[in-house]
């Protein structure tokens, strides 16, 4: 029992000899172990916040002095209403859009430039509350929305005129570089339109152009009379001294060592993340509905069936089926469609599950669809709460690229599913999607849920132009086949990474030239770097004799607006060697699928049914996945969160114990008795 207490020591008050102690012995303690508990604190609390990511997200214009970032939709209303006599520019962007990050850069200079014109620019998440982006009908990001001064007009017919302000250097010269498409003249595209690009040969060269999006908003807005040009920094040419050249022969080309050891289970895991995600927070993302309780129209709800019935199938994880087949029944119920419409040939069948008007009055909406996905999780993952980010293990926070994942994974599980696929005069045993509708499905899921417009118009450009050799890999006369045909499942996987590797050069050539013409440190220059997936280092078979992977150069900067999308697709890969590659990258043997052998047995016997070849690719412990993820900082922080709270209380009963013993020995030591 602690006898040093206020009241004896109140007691001993006057005594010098006691203050003395008090002061030299005790205060030295608590003042030690006040900074002690503090000083664990802030570690504890700045370590957990960067491991656990549990700083504050902020948007992509939060930091700019000239685009104010808007922070929720009330916010947004009351700029609106407030200051009606000047211009304003509105940003609606997703933090997930590639694109939006590209345009980011740009766009910030545009502000700063015209700030002295008195035109506002704003910035609005709409991963903050995608339901008001909706109503203002974005349908891609970025888009741009230009509010004039009150009783004013933006003329719209002026963005991509050609009249010419020699004064403040918006002349010919630098558009005449601009590829604009036969389809749309100037004069007929609004600066949205412009900003995503409407083909490719639009995207970049505008999406980069700085004097251009200024003299836009100068003629919309007009604002000639009182602007007066910055320097201005941007790039005429692009001279081989100005940019670095870094050596080609790493064999891992842009990626670690580290980052290329990577186990299947967690590939899984990113991949239902990102599902998930885009099922909570992308469905309506982009429909044309007017309030919350309008269905979704009927082309989309075929692509989300397709796109939950497709995973339900290929997913390895019978936990992840389980979950996905009651997100078909909720559909099924809300729209009436039926379980089983991939094999849709006849023309009536396509006109009556396209139409928009609903079956028996019944639709699927917003608020119900809202309602029932909150109660959606697989293993763990989901749902996912409003202004939370997902957490992934190997994708660094990307959406798109747990979605590449999962595309990945669709091929894979075809072609393992043709592999052992079983087929009698009576039975079939295999996987109930032929190889033509996965790749039906992947084209569907971008042209519907991706909420990054150029990222949707590149890829279904590709498919539509027979890009990477498509309809020779994947026949479209063999969509209804069964058995499923090994080399069809064998092009699909094959088409799929030729696709994937033509769209990763595209954005590193991209990014590069954005680094340099815009010379931001936040851009990656990939300059004499060997961008294709797998490296050489990883493996050197999946490569040609005597050929070399894509890698960027000046000359081939120096003409990207002309390149095409064919340029992009440097086929020097061994076909058989990179199919061998993935099917390892991808899927562990040890998975099994619906309808396979092993799965049928499992279905026919009890709970307790047990074999070796069972793996639940979800089945592992926070600890387990915590170790195969070779890229994290290892500390045991990010497995116990917990931890947290239970350190620091833990360090500060040891100072409070500490400061109790102290006194003790004071009290008994050096305080002498009464007599």
């Amino acid at each position: 029992m602690n006898r040093f207490c206020w009241k004896n020591r109140t007691s001993f008050g006057g005594d010098s000899k006691v203050s003395n102690i008090w002061y030299k012995t005790i205060s030295p303690n608590f003042l030690y172990s006040g900074i002690l508990l503090i000083l664990w604190y802030f570690c504890t609390w700045f370590v957990g916040a960067h491991l656990l990511q549990l700083e504050k997200s902020t948007g992509l214009y939060e930091k700019s002095l000239f685009i104010n970032e808007i922070n929720s939709t009330a916010s947004l209303y009351d700029i609106l209403a407030s200051n009606t006599s000047k211009a304003k520019v509105f940003i609606f962007y997703s933090s997930y859009c590639p694109y939006c990050h590209l345009s980011s850069f740009t766009l910030k200079k545009v502000a700063e430039s015209l700030h002295q014109t008195g035109l506002k620019f704003y910035s609005f998440e709409c991963e903050i509350n995608y339901v008001e982006c909706s109503l203002w009908s974005v349908k891609e990001y970025p888009t741009l929305r230009l509010i004039p001064p009150e009783h004013k007009k933006v003329d719209l017919k002026a963005i991509l005129s050609y009249e010419e302000y020699p004064s403040i250097g918006c002349t010919r010269k630098h558009e005449k570089n601009l590829k604009f498409p036969e389809k749309f003249q100037p004069g007929d595209v609004d600066i949205p339109q412009i900003i995503q690009g409407t083909s490719t040969a639009v995207a970049m060269p505008i999406l980069n152009s700085e004097k251009f999006m200024i003299c836009s908003l100068i003629r919309a807005f007009n604002l000639q009379d009182i602007y007066k040009p910055l320097p201005s920094i941007m790039l005429t040419a692009l001279p081989p001294a100005t940019l670095t050249t870094i050596s080609s022969t790493e064999p891992l080309g842009r990626w670690s060592e580290e980052s290329l050891k990577v186990d299947p289970s967690l590939l899984v895991r990113d991949a239902i993340t990102s599902k998930l995600y885009i099922l909570s927070r992308w469905v309506f993302i982009e429909s044309k509905f007017s309030n919350i309780d309008q269905p979704l129209d009927r082309k989309r709800i075929l692509a989300l069936y397709r796109f939950v019935q497709t995973s339900m199938i290929l997913l390895p994880s019978r936990q992840a089926r389980k979950s996905l087949t009651k997100i078909l029944e909720f559909i099924d119920m809300n729209t009436g469609i039926s379980s089983d419409i991939f094999n849709v040939t006849t023309d009536n069948n396509k006109k009556e599950l396209e139409s928009t008007k609903d079956i028996n009055g019944k639709g699927l909406t917003f608020r119900k669809w809202n309602s029932f996905i909150k109660s959606i999780s697989v293993g763990g993952i989901g749902p996912f709460v409003s202004n939370i980010e997902p957490t992934y293990y190997l994708c660094k926070r990307s959406v798109f690229c747990g979605v590449w994942i999962l595309f990945h994974i669709w091929t894979v599980a075809v072609l393992h599913g043709a592999k052992t696929q079983i087929n009698t005069k009576n039975h079939y045993l295999g996987p109930a999607i032929t190889p033509q509708q996965v790749l039906n499905s992947i084209k569907e899921t971008v042209d519907n849920f991706f909420i990054c417009k150029s990222c949707r118009d590149h890829f279904i450009s590709m498919f539509e132009h027979n890009e990477c050799d498509r309809l020779i890999l994947v026949p479209p006369e063999n969509i209804d086949n069964y058995p499923i045909k090994i080399e069809d499942a064998t092009g699909l996987v094959f088409w799929l990474f030729r696709v994937h590797n033509a769209i990763t050069t595209r954005v590193a050539i991209e990014s590069t030239y954005r680094s340099i013409e815009q010379k931001q440190f936040e851009a990656v220059s990939y300059i004499g770097v060997e961008v294709s997936f797998p490296p050489r280092g990883l493996c050197p078979t999946c490569y040609k004799p005597n050929t070399v992977p894509f890698v960027i150069t000046n000359s081939i900067l120096g003409n990207i607006n002309d390149l095409s999308t064919s340029d992009y697709d440097n086929n020097v890969y061994d076909q058989k060697n990179v199919v061998r590659f993935l099917e390892d990258y991808y899927w562990d043997n040890r998975w099994i699928l619906p309808m396979e052998i092993v799965d049928n047995i499992l279905i026919q016997s009890s709970s307790t049914f047990n074999i070796d070849v069972i793996h639940e690719p979800l089945n592992i412990s926070s600890e387990e996945v915590s170790s195969k993820v070779h890229s994290s900082i290892g500390s045991v922080f990010d497995i116990f969160p917990i931890l947290y709270p239970i350190i620091t209380l833990f360090i500060f009963g040891i100072t409070l114990f500490y400061i109790i013993e102290i006194g003790q020995v004071v009290e008994n030591d050096n305080i002498p008795s009464k007599i």
